[in-house]
């Protein structure tokens, strides 16, 4: 019962920011503090009421073991449940970007780019995914998944598309730079995946929000919540699963995020490396980072191995803090609202930097709910600076790409 308690006041607390935003012209879905807490409903709350016993079917734990899921699921909750009431959202960004302006020279370059980028995920997904048909398995399926992102320079030709997709899509006002995606959507499609959809469709809201100057309905924000719905329901409908455990496991990395904190605290497994190191070896780009660091360092690899599930047995934010020791479980939620909390207050800067930043913290709070924060919101500071900030430097200092004064003091 007092999970439930909990989530309904989660949702009604939403139900009002969302009126008050509504009613102060606010940008209520730009705010990365509002899927932060709406997520935590959803992986940390829910789970413990509603598929506790579909848990119990995968993994047998004791009641003690019960009881510190249930505390840190709530712990996590109520703090970035905090976080959220002490973030504010934003005026709508209806700015205009005509203050930036690029050269045509910059232009060319940046769509020779794009598409050159374009080609090459296309060849090497079309290529990757050729075998797959409505008779492979799930399994099989996430297996070629893992080939592909797994090839080496695949990961950085993602990042380009996405990062400048995105920021071309902001400064043009052109929303079809945002079609430079549609291979990775292919991609998430075919292999009955998720993750650059929700990019993609993360980027077209954010772009009708700040160009078409119009604010989300909730109408939309619904239709793509059962969309990600629908991708798991047909994904376990091609699988060949019954009617009856359809549904539960439609959800199935709600509760294989869940099951993992159980696991991880059953068997008091810990990461000997220091959080520390793993964010820093994130911050350098491969080759570089394997030169000084050696392999990459990942603690779910050590949750996979540790219980036949086949795949989708998914880390979480909580089982992060836990297998670094309980001091780090307790101050983890915070750091991660403190950052959330002083990047929202920087994105409300009316620039491009400020939109990708909001579009990266919005696309990492999935991420870290079904991995590492530390991985990703190190793997996005690199992402930013490398991807975006270096070339675009690069580009302001050849008057390539020029920015009024006013506008150029909030990029700095």
């Amino acid at each position: 019962m007092l999970f439930l308690i909990l989530e309904l006041l989660g949702i009604i607390y939403i139900i009002y920011r969302y009126k008050n935003a509504k009613e102060q012209q606010l940008n209520f879905w730009g705010n990365p503090n509002f899927f932060l807490f709406f997520l935590s409903i959803f992986y940390l709350i829910h789970p413990c009421y509603f598929y506790y016993q579909e848990i119990f079917r995968l993994i047998i734990y004791d009641e003690k073991i019960i009881n510190s899921v249930y505390y840190w699921c709530t712990y996590y909750y109520i703090i970035f449940f905090i976080f959220y009431i002490l973030s504010t959202d934003k005026p709508l960004l209806f700015s205009d970007y005509k203050l930036i302006h690029i050269s045509k020279l910059a232009n060319h370059l940046i769509i020779f780019i794009l598409s050159v980028c374009f080609i090459i995920l296309s060849l090497i997904i079309l290529y990757g995914t050729r075998n797959i048909n409505g008779g492979i398995s799930r399994v099989e399926k996430y297996e070629v998944y893992e080939k592909i992102i797994k090839i080496g320079g695949f990961s950085l030709l993602v990042w380009i598309v996405i990062t400048w997709s995105f920021v071309m899509s902001m400064l043009s006002k052109k929303w079809y730079y945002l079609l430079f995606m549609l291979p990775l959507v292919y991609l998430e499609f075919i292999c009955s995946s998720r993750f650059y959809i929700f990019v993609f469709i993360i980027a077209a809201l954010l772009f009708r929000i700040n160009i078409i100057k119009k604010t989300i309905n909730v109408l939309y924000f619904s239709v793509f919540s059962v969309f990600f719905f629908l991708i798991g329901i047909l994904r376990e409908t091609f699988s060949g699963s019954n009617i009856i455990s359809l549904y539960i496991t439609s959800f199935g990395e709600f509760i294989n995020t869940w099951t993992s904190i159980g696991l991880i605290l059953s068997d008091k497994i810990r990461f000997d490396a220091s959080p520390v190191f793993v964010f820093v070896q994130r911050l350098i780009p491969e080759p570089f980072s394997g030169f000084i660091f050696g392999s990459k360092l990942n603690y779910t690899d050590k949750i996979s191995d540790m219980h036949n599930f086949g795949f989708g047995l998914g880390s979480s934010v909580i089982t992060e803090g836990v297998v670094y020791g309980t001091l780090f479980a307790i101050l983890l939620p915070i750091l991660i609202g403190l950052i959330y909390l002083a990047l929202n207050n920087y994105s409300k800067k009316n620039t491009i930097s400020g939109m990708l930043i909001c579009f990266f913290m919005i696309v990492n709070t999935f991420s870290i709910f079904r991995g590492s924060s530390i991985i990703n919101i190190s793997s996005y500071i690199m992402i930013f600076f490398l991807i975006y900030k270096f070339p675009y430097f690069i580009l302001k200092y050849f008057d390539l790409i020029k920015v009024e004064d006013m506008i150029s003091e909030c990029e700095e």
